[in-house]
């Protein structure tokens, strides 16, 4: 079998769990996806990026021109439109998505995702996912520190956080955000940095693994508040990042969170500044609530391994799919 994906640290020979053996082909553009249309063994994986997996699903439709299978990891486009463009965009990709023949996931409640993009779940599949900085994980879960650390850019609900921070008389802390770059991604954040609450402050960030592992390291919980109505999993990788460092982690339920996590982490309603505070309060004064929360996630975290260790997850659940297609 041969996989053609944009995912630059795919194994260029590997063996599947199963013995079945394998090539990778690295492809970072439609176009160079389809050089390798005509191979009769290929798939093509496409991960996160919509731009590629759209067209791909578009120039596959053309009649009388060969088709590979398209799978699509994490497709991180599937949000829930906000405006009328954005419902009509919803319409356009409804029809090509059709074309595309599996979807793998990092959650398992898909009643949003088929109902807004009719993605059964007879073509989707899940997968855990993997922390990042598992090279700096901790050696076992570590609940102390110096603030709640609210932390990440994809769809993040910072204004919750910040009305929920207030009313406690925990520390919490926030990265020097890229207010820009934190709207791209679907993020709240309506405040300026002066209107912050008193207990709150900035932490230096220079955008490398460093500045986010000294920040995760201090914290004495981190978290990971999100925006309403999101359809597909976000901050999982903060989430992992945060057990890996053995920190015990708190985050909106929805898919990813709720439907995964059982014990590894604490969640509270989405939106909900006073359900956010009530849980802050409580976990910031339990240490024996924080050490357990925070030794589930560690576990959780060291099971789900290293990029690796997740690539071999993604080739078997491609070697399966394949299998049961043909």
């Amino acid at each position: 079998m041969l996989i053609v994906t944009n995912v630059s640290t795919f194994p260029s020979r590997w063996t599947a769990s199963d013995g079945t053996t394998g090539r990778t082909e690295i492809a970072r553009s439609a176009r160079e996806f389809l050089q390798f249309r005509q191979v009769d063994d290929a798939i093509f994986l496409v991960n996160c990026d919509s731009r590629i997996a759209l067209e791909l699903a578009l120039r596959q439709s053309v009649p009388f021109r060969k088709k590979r299978p398209l799978i699509a990891l994490d497709l991180v486009f599937l949000r829930r439109p906000e405006s009328l463009a954005g419902r009509l965009g919803v319409l356009a990709k409804r029809l090509l998505l059709r074309n595309v023949d599996y979807f793998l996931h990092y959650f398992k409640d898909l009643r949003e995702l088929e109902a807004a993009y009719g993605i059964p779940r007879q073509r989707s599949g899940f997968l855990d996912f993997k922390a990042n900085l598992f090279s700096a994980r901790s050696a076992g879960p570590s609940p102390d520190g110096d603030y709640a650390l609210c932390f990440g850019r994809s769809m993040r609900d910072f204004d919750t956080f910040f009305d929920a921070i207030e009313r406690t008389n925990c520390s919490g802390a926030i990265v020097d955000p890229q207010l820009a770059s934190l709207r791209e991604h679907g993020s709240s954040f309506s405040r300026t940095l002066e209107q912050l609450p008193r207990n709150v402050r900035v932490l230096p960030d220079d955008g490398t693994e460093r500045s986010q592992i000294a920040a995760l390291r201090d914290a004495k919980l981190v978290v990971v508040p999100m925006r309403k109505g999101r359809l597909i999993a976000a901050g999982i990788s903060t989430i992992l990042n945060a057990m890996a460092l053995g920190k015990c982690v708190i985050a909106s339920a929805g898919p990813g969170v709720t439907d995964i996590f059982d014990g590894q982490l604490l969640s509270v309603p989405p939106g909900d500044p006073a359900a956010l505070a009530k849980l802050l309060t409580e976990v910031w004064s339990d240490d024996t609530l924080r050490l357990r929360t925070a030794r589930a996630g560690w576990e959780y975290a060291q099971w789900c391994g290293s990029e690796q260790d997740f690539n071999r997850r993604v080739i078997d659940s491609l070697v399966k799919w394949s299998v049961t297609a043909r």
